[in-house]
């Protein structure tokens, strides 16, 4: 069996993984029973544009880039899923996986006739243009040589990036006077960046593991 078939026998699939984070940001972030508010990770990001903290905070609408920058993480990290054939079916799958969450990250149209300086809808501009650009450079395979790497780095942002957002609208949600319980869908999520890039890590450790035995074996038949 060759190096390259057992590596890739060795890591688990991305995509349950990616459905999984899927429906952990759709799931409650924040629950608070007084009003029946129990946004998910999208809707949470919205309110907290809204709040005057955030908006016109230092660096402003920071916590709403803290909680949209882990949906991106998702689309990026379908992308570096590199392991099927080129203009197959499963890459349009790819391709349209990545282009529907671009979509969902964009602004209303107004962003473009009237309201083109409002930070908000600047900001989510910029996040759905990073996840067209990376993307694009991912389904391509250009950073191929790099992609348990990146993936590891993307699950490590997505989880800290989910975390703090989820505090900092906790926080938020407080100077309301309010209930408020921190929901499944955010710990969920955290968890599952987490266990993604564990088990990444641990691909690679036994990846080197088989080349430097397989080293050793060649160099005492040698």
């Amino acid at each position: 069996m060759s190096q390259q078939s057992i590596q890739h026998r060795a890591a688990l699939p991305l995509w349950p993984f990616l459905l999984l984070l899927l429906i952990a940001y759709a799931l409650p972030w924040l629950v608070n029973l007084g009003v029946s508010l129990t946004p998910g990770g999208y809707d949470l990001a919205e309110w907290a544009s809204i709040h005057p903290a955030v908006r016109f905070g230092n660096p402003p609408l920071i916590t709403s880039l803290l909680l949209r920058f882990p949906l991106a993480c998702i689309a990026l990290l379908a992308a570096l899923n590199t392991s099927v054939k080129r203009f197959s079916w499963r890459w349009w799958l790819k391709v349209v996986f990545v282009g529907l969450i671009a979509a969902a990250l964009l602004p209303p149209l107004e962003f473009i006739t009237v309201f083109r300086d409002d930070p908000n809808y600047q900001q989510q501009f910029l996040i759905a243009l990073v996840v067209l650009i990376g993307g694009a450079v991912g389904v391509f395979g250009v950073i191929q040589r790099w992609r348990q790497w990146l993936t590891i780095a993307l699950a490590l942002v997505g989880a800290g990036m989910s975390l703090i957002g989820l505090l900092q609208a906790y926080q938020l949600m407080q100077q309301f006077r309010l209930p408020t319980q921190i929901g499944v869908g955010s710990i969920a999520m955290a968890l599952i960046f987490l266990a993604l890039a564990a088990e990444r890590a641990a691909h690679i450790i036994r990846h080197r593991s088989v080349i430097s035995t397989t080293t050793h074996q060649a160099t005492q038949t040698t």
